[in-house]
């Protein structure tokens, strides 16, 4: 697998250290961002992280079926949106229907698959909304922004101008705790910004980066009086480019809230790059 280098995570133009170098200088410092990493574990889930770029879902403009990533044929280039999914994985009747929404505006949609790189277990349960089995999950998430955007990069379809990060649930997590530059917009979905634990409480995308948040008030997942129940409008001091859409009830998928899509739809519109 092709180094991917720090500076590629979090900014442009690439420097010299390895993913692997950045993990030993973040807990040589005491970095809670690596908190309950399992070393042994995290490197051989490193090693197949290219899968997650491999086996990743295309939606196309125009398309009504998705494709791979290796098989994208086009003559132009188009902007794209990485959509990170949740815990459970890609879902049709959710992600598939995000995916669709979007591609409707002349969007790429790239859907990385977590789940495809070898040997990483699900972190949660949806069905009782148990978290933490597999703590390695929440860098994993970020690392594969960093390798999805540079795969990105090698592509002759993808407007580099043009790239904006969106996540549903874990993936919501991941997009905001993302500290990467170089996307014109992030949109977090179904999640709070809000945790006890440092590495998760707040966002973290460059304050230069609009940022649209969608969430219901009281998401099931994220309880009142859990360690997770606010908004990420809570954590969006001296950010200009903030917008907090909240939704009525205590469902978690926000395909069919209210007025959702057409925010989504003016957020992307609005920030794009002529």
């Amino acid at each position: 697998m092709p180094a991917i280098t720090y500076a590629q995570l979090i900014e442009e133009p690439p420097g010299s250290q390895s993913v692997e170098d950045w993990i030993a200088e973040e807990k040589k410092r005491g970095s809670e961002r690596l908190e309950g990493l399992d070393p042994l574990t995290f490197s051989s889930t490193l090693k197949g992280i290219e899968k997650s770029w491999e086996d990743a879902l295309v939606f196309l403009p125009g398309k009504f079926f998705s494709t791979s990533t290796s098989k994208v044929n086009l003559d132009k280039k188009y902007p794209v949106v990485i959509y990170l999914h949740g815990c459970a994985g890609i879902t049709p009747s959710h992600d598939y229907g995000w995916a669709k929404e979007i591609t409707k505006h002349g969007f790429i949609v790239v859907m990385p698959d977590s789940f495809a790189i070898p040997k990483r277990p699900s972190n949660c349960d949806p069905t009782t909304t148990a978290r933490g089995f597999f703590p390695n999950a929440n860098l994993i998430r970020i690392i594969e922004i960093a390798y999805v955007y540079q795969q990105l990069a090698k592509t002759s379809w993808a407007d580099m101008k043009n790239i904006f990060l969106m996540g549903f649930s874990e993936g919501g997590s991941a997009t905001a705790r993302s500290e990467f530059k170089g996307f014109n917009g992030a949109i977090i979905m179904g999640w709070t910004c809000t945790s006890k634990h440092p590495q998760f409480n707040g966002i973290f995308i460059p304050k230069k980066t609009p940022v649209l948040a969608l969430a219901y008030l009281d998401d099931r997942w994220y309880p009142p009086g859990s360690p997770w129940y606010g908004k990420c409008s809570d954590k969006s001091q001296g950010r200009d480019n903030f917008t907090q859409l909240s939704f009525e009830g205590t469902e978690h998928q926000t395909l069919l809230a209210p007025g959702a899509v057409s925010a989504v739809d003016k957020f992307l519109l609005d920030n794009l790059k002529k």
